[in-house]
């Protein structure tokens, strides 16, 4: 199909080299690097009241422990997604309307992680904050997977996957927001801090129910 051109449903679709497509592409990769950069505004350093020399500018850093580790993670979590979109970018033969409303979607998620970071850097010991942020990236999975399904059901796919793969990959991209999902009730029956170490849980999950992936995954 050239591209451009539209289906009979007169959404319009555009094969991989097109113009178009790696337009979509250039854009989310561009969305992406901004999230990234906005993530250090939200440490907040507070300006000196006396003498700058006399400051104890150790102690004013590790004050800042909390946002310090909000902005790590996030970056972490962003890149985390972003690498995830550019790999199941690169087995895309084409996209439509619908693939780039959902990336749309995508990257609504992506430019509000800097505020979400910010909310746990201020509030890292409130359970509300903890749990607005778990929620959010319990959304951006269940977004995660409804992309891939998406580009199954529209054969956007460079090739139908087999069910070993499809299970392999909605198991990858199921790792992240069932963690944030069980973090939840950590953060009331626990304790807020508890609720945000076993984020880091992701990545050993991930190398570990992910090690064995099935040709063609």
């Amino acid at each position: 199909m050239a591209s451009g051109q539209r289906t009979a449903a007169t959404s319009p679709r555009y094969e991989r080299g097109s113009a178009e497509f790696g337009r979509v592409v250039s854009f989310a990769d561009g969305v992406a690097a901004i999230a990234l950069t906005l993530l250090i505004l939200g440490i907040d350093l507070p300006r000196p009241t006396g003498d700058p020399a006399s400051a104890n500018v150790f102690e004013l850093v590790g004050d800042l422990s909390e946002q310090i580790f909000a902005f790590l993670l996030s970056f972490v979590l962003i890149a985390f997604y972003w690498f995830g979109h550019h790999r199941f970018v690169g087995r895309l033969r084409a996209i439509d309307g619908a693939m780039i409303a959902w990336t749309m979607v995508f990257l609504l998620l992506i430019v509000i992680v800097p505020f979400e970071a910010q909310v746990i850097g201020f509030y890292a010991g409130n359970e509300q904050a903890i749990t607005l942020y778990a929620a959010w990236f319990v959304v951006f999975g269940i977004v995660d997977i409804a992309g891939y399904q998406l580009a199954r059901a529209r054969r956007l796919l460079h090739e139908e996957p087999s069910r070993e793969v499809v299970r392999f990959a909605l198991t990858a991209r199921g790792i992240a927001p069932v963690v944030f999902a069980l973090s939840i009730p950590v953060a009331y029956l626990v304790s807020p801090d508890a609720a945000m170490w076993s984020w880091l849980a992701i990545w050993p999950l991930s190398a570990l129910l992910t090690r064995n992936p099935p040709p063609g995954a």
